[in-house]
C-alpha cells in the first residue's frame, strides 16, 4: 500500500465529555487509584463472541425476543446475564475489558480517539486503497445520503464496503484483550495518520465484516442497541448502577463489585469530593412542600422563588439614569 501523503487529522468537533482528558488535568478519583484488578483465572475470550452472543443480539433484539417467547426487557436481561454468568466462570471476575467494549461512551480511562464519521470514513478509503472518485469511497464519504438502509447509519454503511473485500467470511480470531490493546493504541496516536492506518489495516485483516461494523460503533462510541448500562448492571451486581451514579467511573464497577452478596455501605453510595459523579441524580422528597414548609419554618412567613423550565433570562436595572449604549431595536421597528 502506498505511503499516506496526507497532512495529519485534525481532531473534529464532538459533544464527548471526555474531550476535556486531552487538555485540562483531571483530578483522579483517590479511591480509584488504589484499587486493583481482580485477576482472572481463564484465557480472554475472542472478541466474535462478544459480537455474537451480545452485541448482534441486543441489536436484533426482536428476533431473540420471538424466539425466547419473552417481553423486551426479559430478553435483554437475559442476553446480559447470560453473558455475564458464563464470563465469571469461563474467564473470571474482572469483566472490565469486556465493559470497555460493551459501553465504550462510559469508559473515561482510554483517551479520545480524534475521529467522528468523515475522518474514519477517510481512513477507510486509506485502509482500502481506494481511489477518492470511486463509488465505495464516495459512499463513505457521503454516508447520510443514498436510498439503501444505510443512509444515515455509518457503521453499517462501513459494513457494505468492507464486506466486498475482507478475505474473512468466518470470524477472527482477535481476542478482547488484544482489541482493548490496539485500540488504546490507536487513541493515543490521534494526530498520526500513518499510526492510525496500520491500527485499522490490522483489524481489517484479523476481523470479517460484522466485528468490524461493531469496532467501528466502539470507535465513534456509538452502540446503537437496544441496551443501555443499566441493563448489563443489574445482572453483573445489585449496587452497580449507585456506584457508577456516585463515581461515573466503569473500572470501580466492574473491580469493586465483584461479589453480588458484599453490598455498598450507605457511606460508600454517597458523592465524594474528587470524585465525578453523574448529573441529576438527586432524589425526590418524600414529604409535600406544605409539610416541609411547617416544619423548617414553624409559621414564620417566609420567601419561595418559582422556578420555571425553559431559557434563563436576565435584566440589568440602572438606578442613575437612562445611559444605555446600545440600539433600542424595538423602537426602530415601530417606527
Amino acid at each position: 500500500m502506498a505511503e499516506p501523503t496526507d497532512p495529519p487529522n485534525e481532531v473534529e468537533e464532538t459533544n464527548d465529555t471526555s474531550l476535556a482528558t486531552r487538555n485540562f488535568s483531571i483530578v483522579k478519583d483517590e479511591v480509584e487509584s488504589t484499587i486493583t484488578a481482580p485477576v482472572n483465572h481463564g484465557p480472554s475470550p475472542r472478541f466474535s463472541s462478544l459480537v455474537h452472543n451480545v452485541l448482534e443480539p441486543m441489536l436484533n433484539l426482536g428476533v431473540h425476543q420471538a424466539a425466547l417467547r419473552m417481553k423486551a426487557n426479559e430478553t435483554k436481561a437475559y442476553i446480559a446475564s447470560t453473558f455475564i454468568n458464563g464470563w465469571t466462570q469461563e474467564v473470571g471476575k474482572n469483566i472490565y475489558p469486556a465493559f470497555r467494549l460493551i459501553l465504550p461512551d462510559k469508559d473515561r480511562e482510554r483517551a479520545v480517539y480524534g475521529l467522528k464519521e468523515k475522518a474514519l470514513g477517510r481512513l477507510w478509503v486509506k485502509v482500502l486503497n481506494l481511489a477518492s472518485d470511486s463509488p465505495d469511497a464516495k459512499s463513505l464519504s457521503m454516508w447520510k445520503q443514498g436510498g439503501t438502509d444505510s443512509a444515515g447509519n455509518f457503521s453499517e454503511r462501513c459494513y457494505e464496503v468492507l464486506a466486498k473485500r475482507t478475505s474473512l467470511t468466518e470470524y477472527g480470531t482477535m481476542t478482547v484483550d488484544e482489541v482493548n490493546e490496539r485500540l488504546d493504541i490507536l487513541a493515543d496516536g490521534e494526530t498520526d495518520q500513518k499510526k492510525q492506518i496500520e491500527i485499522l489495516t490490522y483489524f481489517f485483516k484479523h476481523m470479517n465484516a460484522t466485528e468490524l461494523k461493531w469496532l467501528v460503533r466502539i470507535i465513534l462510541r456509538q452502540m446503537k442497541m437496544h441496551a443501555t448500562e443499566k441493563v448489563f448492571f443489574e445482572p453483573w451486581h445489585p449496587d452497580a448502577e449507585s456506584l457508577f451514579n456516585v463515581t461515573a467511573s466503569l473500572k470501580r464497577v466492574c473491580w469493586e463489585l465483584t461479589d453480588r452478596t458484599k453490598r455498598l455501605t450507605s457511606d460508600e453510595a454517597q458523592i465524594k469530593l474528587f470524585a465525578c459523579f453523574m448529573p441529576q441524580i438527586a432524589g425526590f422528597p418524600k414529604h409535600s412542600a406544605k409539610d416541609i414548609a411547617s416544619k423548617h419554618f414553624k409559621g414564620r412567613p417566609f420567601y419561595i422563588e418559582e422556578k420555571i423550565d425553559g431559557e434563563r433570562m436576565q435584566m440589568h436595572m440602572s438606578e442613575f439614569g437612562n445611559k444605555r449604549t446600545a440600539t433600542l431595536w424595538t423602537a426602530l421597528r415601530v417606527l
